[in-house]
């Protein structure tokens, strides 16, 4: 029986670590069921970011809102 398993990370500068991230994910076993990430700053093009495999939930901080 496999239980649910989120993963939460916080993105401020380093998207580059943030897509490593997302492709050592894809190749776990077993996949997390999503992934949470929290916007420290301004949104991106990666604040799109999908995976395939799992779900990818963005939030962002009060800060990072109001650029938009």
């Amino acid at each position: 029986m496999h239980s649910p398993v989120s993963v939460v990370t916080i993105v401020k500068s380093r998207t580059e670590k943030l897509c490593r991230l997302i492709e050592q994910l894809e190749s776990c076993n077993p996949l997390p069921d999503e992934l949470v990430i929290v916007w420290m700053c301004s949104p991106s093009t990666l604040s799109l970011a999908k995976s395939e495999k799992f779900n990818i939930c963005l939030l962002y901080t009060s800060d990072a809102a109001d650029d938009l």
